[in-house]
């Protein structure tokens, strides 16, 4: 990590804290909450020969934990604003840790879907806090190339998942590797809650701490001489012992979401999409009663000055446009080798390994410059990730017609992690540059809650393209038609990238 990330000082409390090991504190268990969403597309055969499992109960477990991923990012981001991120952070660890478990020891279907469900809250806990906590203890460039690694962290986690689980089944066998690769996670969920306990700060915690100190001396439940010492406030830390919730918001916003994402994760029947109606209107109902609730003197879960910032509207729209399409590259090239080409799972894991060493080459290296031009190398890996696509789509023709190796595909998704490396390190930079620190949890919920929500979408849409493409016509042809769909939604988030380089300038500095 850079040698630049000077010691941090907590107010309030004594000493000064590494931002390298706040950094690995913070990163250890968001790469573990990434890896199980992209693992799981290799195991879903190996679970199905285990358990016995039906195609209903396979989409559940490939669904079902995105699902209430999306769900918990922004009230957990909330929560951890308020109450302390470092205490949250670790309870999701903790969750995830326990469900991990049980998820590797589950002897039915449905046992393994509900654990999903419990990982899935796990790990919504677990990356707004992440956000929250760079924008509380970093400023400048120094939080510039703190989201460098976060972007770096995101892009190798998501890529390598495949590899790692394949990897394990192919070790392991079949039958015991789908549940080796669930509890492989318990012992690094060890490591990172040992990491978040003695490296992470714990500000607003000891704050917290210290005013529930006073307030049982003020009541005459301590005696003064147990009062201790005033704690300077951290930014956002409550004054009081009264705790604002907003039960009503996150209930309108969790309901929005859920009727979202439900028809494109898990679309039993067309009627299902009515849901979008009501989605529609759930997000209505919210924006009004966060308006009101604030105007009424309360602290809404998402005060809506977040979006006066044109920053953070534009970088958001930037990723939420750009994961309705990014996301489902590896979908389709894992749709495509192995069952068009006859690839291993594990030869389809390994094709992905250059797109993720490179990727987390390209956030760090980007990040060092993300602060004066993150707007303008955002548009240089848009047109890097177009063209590994344009490559996918020359080398699947050439597999056609004149019998190319499907290895030749690892040059393209070369280019593409070039491109989404620097895009997520410099997106996240430009979007929370301007947020405050006390909404920094908040807006990293709302912003990965887009991102999951694209990311539902663009899977169903780009699938439902291939298989269309593919009823009519070769594998490769497909590929192509679904490469094209991806495309599209690239192009637009390109777009919107220009627009807000065109508002906002290059840098964020």
């Amino acid at each position: 990590m850079p040698d630049s990330f000077a010691p941090v000082s907590v107010p309030g409390i004594d000493g000064e804290y590494s931002r390298k090991k706040i950094m690995l504190a913070l990163m250890l268990p968001l790469a573990m909450s990434l890896i199980a969403v992209s693992m799981i597309n290799v195991a879903l055969p190996s679970i199905e020969h285990g358990l016995g499992a039906s195609s209903s109960d396979l989409q559940w477990v490939l669904s079902g934990y995105a699902l209430v991923f999306g769900m918990m990012l922004v009230p957990a981001g909330r929560l951890g604003d308020i109450m302390g991120r470092s205490m949250f952070l670790v309870a999701g660890v903790v969750l995830f840790n326990l469900a991990s478990l049980a998820c590797g020891t589950a002897t039915t279907p449905l046992a393994l879907n509900a654990f999903r469900l419990l990982q899935g809250i796990g790990a919504g806990m677990i990356g707004p806090q992440s956000a929250g906590i760079i924008q509380q203890y970093f400023r400048g460039a120094e939080r510039a190339k703190a989201f460098a690694i976060f972007g770096m962290t995101v892009s190798v986690a998501v890529a390598i998942g495949p590899l790692l689980c394949g990897g394990i089944i192919s070790i392991v066998g079949p039958d015991a590797g789908w549940r080796t690769a669930f509890l492989a996670n318990v012992p690094i969920g060890i490591l990172a809650i040992i990491a978040a306990i003695f490296w992470l700060p714990w500000g607003r915690e000891r704050q917290f701490v210290a005013i529930l100190t006073r307030h049982r001396i003020n009541t005459g439940q301590l005696p003064k001489t147990q009062r201790k010492p005033d704690v300077p406030t951290v930014p956002g830390t409550p004054a009081s012992l009264h705790v604002d919730l907003d039960p009503i918001g996150m209930l309108l916003l969790v309901a929005s979401v859920v009727c979202i994402m439900v028809p494109f994760i898990n679309a039993t029947h067309p009627i299902m999409f009515l849901l979008l109606i009501l989605a529609a209107v759930l997000l209505v109902a919210w924006v009004r009663w966060e308006r009101g609730y604030k105007a009424r003197g309360h602290e809404p879960m998402v005060d809506m000055s977040l979006f006066s910032h044109s920053t953070y509207i534009n970088g958001t729209s930037v990723s939420g446009s750009y994961f309705l399409g990014g996301t489902s590259i590896f979908v389709l090239v894992a749709l495509y080798v192995q069952d068009g080409m006859g690839a291993t799972p594990l030869q389809s894991g390994l094709l992905t390994l250059p797109n993720a060493l490179i990727s987390g080459v390209s956030a760090m290296v980007v990040g060092r410059y993300a602060f004066r031009y993150a707007r303008t190398i955002l548009f240089g890996c848009h047109v890097s990730i177009l063209t590994g696509i344009a490559g996918l789509a020359i080398t699947a023709w050439l597999a056609e017609v004149a019998d190319l190796s499907f290895w030749w595909m690892i040059l393209p998704t070369m280019l593409i992690g070039i491109g989404q490396g620097g895009l997520g390190s410099c997106n996240q930079t430009a979007t929370l540059m301007d947020v405050p620190p006390e909404m920094g949890g908040t807006a990293g919920g709302v912003k990965q809650t887009a991102e999951r929500v694209g990311t539902a979408v663009g899977n169903a849409i780009i699938t439902a393209i291939f298989y269309f493409a593919l009823a009519h016509s070769d594998w490769s042809f497909a590929f192509i038609w679904g490469l094209a769909g991806i495309a599209c939604f690239i192009i637009v988030s390109a777009s919107l990238n220009l627009y807000d380089r065109h508002v906002n300038g290059p840098g964020v500095g």
